[in-house]
């Protein structure tokens, strides 16, 4: 079946590009991290043990995550990448029928995993004038009484402007007071990389309603 059929209900453009465009002598387009081995680490090899039980999740790996960022490992998830991530989060909140804001410009497998477990997704905006900032007002309009999740990028994807701590409270705030109880899910996987030095606001520490991908 050609990847751009109409009877693909869950196109994701993007994706499909990213997946399947020639490769560049010089790639900028990517997000990924260059490969390497466990020898190119110094200290790894001796400093990890590979073998043990996988149930929900290899429990050294959760624990060093759980201690990273000072949460609870069994509050810990790991996944296949953040994509991977954001996809357990909408699967673990998400039945058919309920609306997801997704913010405009933004990331479009984000809408593709909340469409694939029936959502209907609403779009905000971030806007170019306010310089892509996250605007709590915008979520507040765009919220309808069967909005479950609230999913904000930060940095934003794709322009990297790092929401303001302030904004993501009360986009939570917003989310935590209707009912059905609607929850805001951070993705954060450049947390690392932002630019000048600032890092994005752990949205999961100022909010027991939000939820963090990395």
């Amino acid at each position: 079946m050609p990847a751009n059929s109409d009877s693909i209900r869950y196109h994701a453009p993007y994706m499909e590009w990213a997946k399947t465009r020639e490769a560049a002598e010089l790639d900028l387009a990517g997000s990924n991290i260059l490969a390497c081995s466990i020898d190119d680490l110094p200290g790894a090899p001796a400093a990890m043990d590979l073998a043990g039980a996988n149930d929900n999740g290899y429990r050294p790996l959760v624990e060093a995550i759980g201690a990273r960022y000072g949460v609870n490992p069994d509050l810990v998830t790991t996944a296949g990448g953040t994509s991977g991530a954001n996809f357990l989060v909408l699967a673990a909140l998400l039945e058919p029928g309920d609306d997801v804001l997704v913010e405009r410009p933004g990331y479009d497998a984000l809408l593709g995993a909340a469409r694939l477990f029936g959502a209907r997704t609403i779009r905000f905006d971030r806007a170019f004038d306010a310089g892509f900032a996250l605007d709590p007002d915008r979520v507040r309009r765009a919220m309808t009484p069967r909005t479950k999740v609230i999913v904000i990028t930060s940095p934003h994807n794709p322009t990297g402007v790092i929401a303001d701590p302030a904004a993501l409270d009360d986009c939570a705030a917003a989310g935590s007071s209707r009912r059905p109880l609607c929850r805001t899910a951070c993705d954060a996987r450049a947390t690392w990389s932002t630019a000048r030095g600032r890092s994005s606001p752990s949205a999961w520490r100022r909010s027991p309603f939000s939820i963090s991908t990395l």
